[in-house]
């Protein structure tokens, strides 16, 4: 009876650390969502990014991705995750805020796998919050 106590106790920290770190990767999204890059990047379409959280769950290791991601702004300049941020006089790219997010949520996992885990969460995000601005933007047009 004290065993289920406490792997019902441990069921519930974790719990209360998934919902943590959900609301984290949430508040970094919304962060992104607030600088009005995602209507900008207009090459960055959503299956962009559903393909970067595809791209997280099939990587080795946290920094293999994270080169990945440093690649894709090198390759937009000025485009897609190379997207300027505004009020950053083109120092700071979409790329660089994603890199930045990711950076933050591998220093809060324990290792690799569960980094990458989170990553392709915050992707997920992302897409959600891409799709969501599409839509309003275009019934805004109507």
């Amino acid at each position: 009876m004290l065993n289920e106590a406490k792997e019902s106790a441990k069921e519930v920290t974790k719990e209360i650390d998934i919902t943590e770190m959900k609301n984290f990767l949430l508040k970094q999204i919304d962060e992104i969502a607030q600088t009005k890059v995602l209507v900008r990047a207009k090459e960055l379409g959503a299956s962009n990014i559903r393909n970067m959280a595809n791209i997280a769950q099939n990587s080795d290791c946290y920094e293999e991705f994270k080169l990945f991601m440093a690649y894709k702004k090198v390759k937009g300049q000025g485009k897609g995750w190379g997207t300027p941020l505004p009020n950053t006089q083109g120092k700071e790219t979409l790329a660089d805020k994603v890199i930045e997010h990711l950076d933050q949520i591998n220093e809060r996992c324990s290792n690799d796998k569960e980094t990458l885990k989170w990553v392709s969460q915050y992707f997920g995000y992302l897409y959600w919050k891409r799709v969501a601005v599409t839509v309003n933007l275009s019934e805004k047009q109507l």
